[in-house]
């Protein structure tokens, strides 16, 4: 989600691709909702941020199978990772 801009008046036609569209037209529609979810996002960066750092941002395996396999394991082990700190 992109927040939208402070000067997009609330009578601006949202001109583009539909995705645009369907934010601008949801944060006009409900602008107090929309800044609750946007301000998510810091948290899902972060967090997609320390798992990257953490396992790398490149998939090794070279098929699609097995690409899945080794993302499934990477948030397996994130998770009993995250489930360790939780336990201390």
């Amino acid at each position: 989600m992109i927040a939208r801009r402070d000067n997009v008046r609330a009578t601006t036609k949202a001109d583009g691709y539909p995705a645009w569209k369907a934010t601008v037209s949801d944060q006009l529609a409900d602008p107090g909702g929309s800044r609750r979810r946007y301000r998510r996002r810091a948290g899902v960066e972060g967090a997609f941020g320390a798992f990257n750092h953490r396992f790398g941002a490149w998939v090794r395996a070279r098929h699609r199978d097995a690409r899945r396999v080794e993302t499934l394991a990477r948030v397996v082990v994130w998770n009993a990772v995250a489930l360790s700190y939780e336990g201390s």
